[in-house]
């Protein structure tokens, strides 16, 4: 049996069949000279760093037991030496999350350039066509050529692409190529009627002029053929009874839309526009996200099925809901920030939630 030898000092004590105890105590490397380790700052409220390559197999895992769990992994197999951290904090009037990358050598250096090289800076092509407070949007600058490098190192989509034919899988690759610009989705307004949806939605993209031609020669070869309704040199009218499309080429993009009638002399004369939306704010960034809270919790089927929540106004749920005002992510991939806005800026979002779940701790059984 070996020795074993403690070694006690007023801050440690290590028990070990070891005699070598600077090799014990003394690590070649300190937490403190990682990449990542600026982000443990005290000002964190929780901070959480992972190794990316382990966090993947970790999800492939769970994978086979369920598949949806590879929505998790949409990117391509990670080095080992990347890293990644997720900074969660609560503030007056608002909850944020920040989640960044880290490369610990010029692999995973490359690595997260690579991951950020589809995306560019947006510049707001679209704001004029857009009103003033749509229910949500998505705003993203696209450099389809790069993008459509990157999607082919990821092994779930490229799995998709074998599956195309040549044709398709060629012209899919034209498509995304002519993308150059910013994207943006955007739902303008939902109501329902009879609990039947009606909404208006439109989507912008930033292209050459020959993407409309791609999508109808693509349709026209495809089993949707039969849902094309009218096409015209600059307009392709696509659908069915339950959802027609308007896809309209202009010298900036086209234009999809679930209404007729939008396009460049239409939208323009609009005074106000998203520009001046209350949570419009943040220029030039590759991804900007927007969901707005206010409007969808003051829906009235969204208050109908809310108020059937067990101690809906007793718990202060119905407090906590009417505070919210905005969901926001915002930044790249490899660095990106969301955040739940509060119109009340008074207290910490962290009490307003404790002070709920207290309240609603009394009634659970």
């Amino acid at each position: 049996m070996k020795n074993a030898n403690l070694f006690v000092n007023k801050d440690i004590l290590v028990l070990t069949s070891s005699s070598d105890i600077d090799r014990i105590t003394k690590p070649k490397a300190s937490l403190m000279s990682h990449v990542w380790s600026g982000v443990l700052k005290p000002k964190n409220d929780i901070v959480v760093v992972y190794n990316m390559a382990n966090f993947q197999k970790l999800v492939n895992t769970f994978s086979l037991i369920n598949p949806d769990f590879a929505l998790l992994n949409m990117i391509p197999a990670a080095p080992n030496s990347l890293y990644a951290s997720s900074s969660l904090n609560f503030e007056k009037g608002k909850v944020s999350l920040a989640q960044n990358l880290y490369g610990q050598d010029e692999q995973a250096k490359t690595y997260i350039d690579n991951l950020d090289a589809g995306l560019t800076k947006t510049r707001g092509t679209w704001n004029s066509y857009l009103p003033v407070n749509p229910l949500f949007y998505l705003e993203a600058g696209i450099k389809g050529d790069q993008l459509h490098n990157f999607l082919n190192d990821i092994p779930q989509i490229t799995r998709i692409f074998m599956g195309m034919g040549e044709s398709t899988a060629s012209r899919l690759k034209a498509a995304l190529s002519s993308v150059n610009g910013d994207l943006v989705l955007s739902m303008n307004s939902l109501e329902f009627n009879l609990y039947k949806p009606d909404f208006n939605f439109s989507a912008f993209v930033e292209s050459t002029p020959e993407l409309l031609d791609i999508i109808l020669e693509e349709l026209k070869e495809s089993s949707l053929s039969s849902l094309i309704i009218e096409s015209q040199p600059d307009k392709l009218t696509f659908g069915d009874k339950d959802l027609v499309l308007f896809i309209t080429r202009t010298d900036k993009g086209l234009i999809i839309s679930n209404k007729d009638g939008l396009s460049e002399s239409s939208m323009l004369p609009k005074v106000e526009n998203i520009s001046s939306a209350r949570y419009v704010g943040r220029k030039s960034i590759d991804i900007n996200f927007i969901i707005d809270l206010k409007q969808i919790f003051s829906n009235p089927i969204m208050q109908l099925v809310i108020s059937g929540v067990p101690q809906y106004k007793e718990t202060g749920f119905d407090k906590l809901f009417e505070d919210l005002d905005y969901l926001r992510i915002s930044g790249s991939p490899s660095s990106n920030l969301t955040e739940i806005l509060m119109t009340c800026k008074a207290d910490n979002t962290l009490k307003l939630l404790m002070d709920v779940i207290l309240k609603a701790s009394k009634y659970a059984k």
